[in-house]
């Protein structure tokens, strides 16, 4: 499947990035520059795929791929060959107008796509909204099962991206959950037993 022994039992935990800010004003200023980086990057796109998925003339793909070198997210080769990094799960942080965006933005674009009170069992798209009350260490054992949840599904996903000869498909995948009410918006008085 082209992969070395070392990628194949490489650590499979999740690493902690941040785009720097010179990044992040590149993507600000041409959105369409972080667009081409999440295909080749997360989508793990061909250049070419990329550069379609986009509607990209080959001189802008390449312009792009240029930038993206030059920011030191990816690696131009001779002949237009690209060296993308390695696949790994990575948790975003940092601050930034950037950031704040796309988490913003992309958050929203979701919820919005997806949240209607009709049932969804049975379909491909997933949408639960609750409320519900505990006290201080259900919560926390709530939130701490909620990490091993992602952690176990995101070592299963890079697993199966270094290994699977088969197109996989898109899984986008939104959690949240706060101390709050849904009608005033106040978060809880501590619970006292």
């Amino acid at each position: 499947v082209g992969l070395s022994l070392a990628e194949i039992v490489e650590d499979r935990r999740t690493v902690t990035a941040r785009f720097s800010e010179k990044q992040q004003k590149a993507f600000l200023k041409e959105p369409t520059l972080f667009h081409f980086y999440w295909l080749l990057v997360y989508e793990r796109r061909s250049l070419r795929q990329a550069q379609e998925d986009l509607r990209l003339s080959p001189a802008d793909a390449f312009r792009l791929a240029r930038k993206l070198d030059i920011l030191d997210l990816i690696q131009l080769l001779p002949d237009n060959r690209l060296r993308i990094p390695s696949i790994k799960a990575v948790r975003w942080t940092g601050d930034g107008e950037f950031m704040r965006r796309v988490y913003r933005d992309w958050s929203r674009a979701f919820v919005d796509r997806l949240a209607k009170p009709e049932d969804s069992a049975g379909k491909e798209d997933f949408f639960l909204l609750r409320y519900l009350q505990m006290t201080r260490e259900t919560y926390g054992e709530f939130l701490t099962a909620l990490r091993a949840l992602e952690d176990e599904f995101i070592r299963r996903s890079i697993q199966e991206m270094r290994t699977q000869p088969a197109p996989l498909g898109h899984v986008r995948w939104l959690v949240a959950s706060d101390n709050r009410s849904f009608v005033t918006g106040l978060a809880s008085p501590d619970v006292r037993v």
